[in-house]
């Protein structure tokens, strides 16, 4: 799954607010982030996640502890492509590349 996504800075700097991210554990550990609450027609959802949705890995980095609580977060707002392996709340594995288009207006 591939998507081109045409956003400003400052929409790209919002991104963690258009939807509760949160850390998910099983078992105690730190298995990724969950997303839940996705506003219509945010930047979360043209990249093609859903409600329940758990992002497991950033470019090839799983998300196993919290000092990729830092990297995930820098991604989504400042790489320009990146690669998010994601397991569906049907437990359905999918990976979604996304490129950001910087669109100049403020």
């Amino acid at each position: 799954y591939a998507v081109d996504i045409t956003a400003t800075s400052a929409e790209r700097e919002n991104i963690i607010r258009e939807g509760k991210i949160r850390p998910y554990y099983r078992d105690g550990e730190l298995k990724g982030y969950i997303v839940r609450a996705i506003k219509k027609g945010s930047l979360l959802e043209k990249m093609g996640l859903r409600d329940g949705d758990i992002i497991i890995g950033v470019n090839d980095r799983p998300m196993k502890d919290s000092v990729k609580d830092l990297y995930f977060a820098k991604t989504l707002i400042s790489s320009s492509e990146f690669t998010l392996g994601v397991v569906s709340k049907e437990n359905k594995m999918r990976v979604l590349n996304i490129r950001f288009i910087t669109n100049s207006k403020t």
